[in-house]
């Protein structure tokens, strides 16, 4: 049964339908993977760190860094930012400039601020 559905996810998702792309999976052929990721992206900003993982996994660390940017920007702050923080400080992505993972976190935690959750994130405790 799963073996169906995964082709069937996989011809939806060559026909551009958001749903079957949003099914991606790692037993997808790499380019069918990448195409389902990037279409992804496309149609929903917020599965941009998705395509930012399999483009770091593959070696492709400034993509990776745009669509990671692409992801906190557009995505939710909790996770997006805090991952794209995260992996400027443990030096697996290039900072565009200096400062710029202090500057996330600092803007992450100001929103949650907002909504009295910045006390459920370690992030936010240790960025002041």
């Amino acid at each position: 049964m799963h073996d169906k559905t995964t082709l069937a996810a996989r011809a939806g998702c060559r026909h551009k339908l958001p749903d079957a792309c949003a099914l991606v999976g790692p037993d997808w052929p790499a380019e069918e993977r990448l195409a389902a990721l990037d279409w992804n992206c496309q149609v929903r900003r917020r599965a941009c760190g998705r395509l930012g993982a399999e483009l770091l996994a593959r070696g492709r660390s400034q993509e990776a860094r745009n669509e990671y940017e692409r992801a906190c920007q557009y995505g939710r702050y909790e996770p997006d930012c805090f991952e794209l923080a995260e992996l400027y400080g443990d030096g697996k992505l290039t900072e565009p400039v200096r400062g710029r993972a202090s500057s996330i976190l600092k803007a992450a935690c100001a929103s949650l601020e907002k909504v009295g959750d910045a006390g459920d994130y370690e992030e936010c405790a240790t960025s002041r």
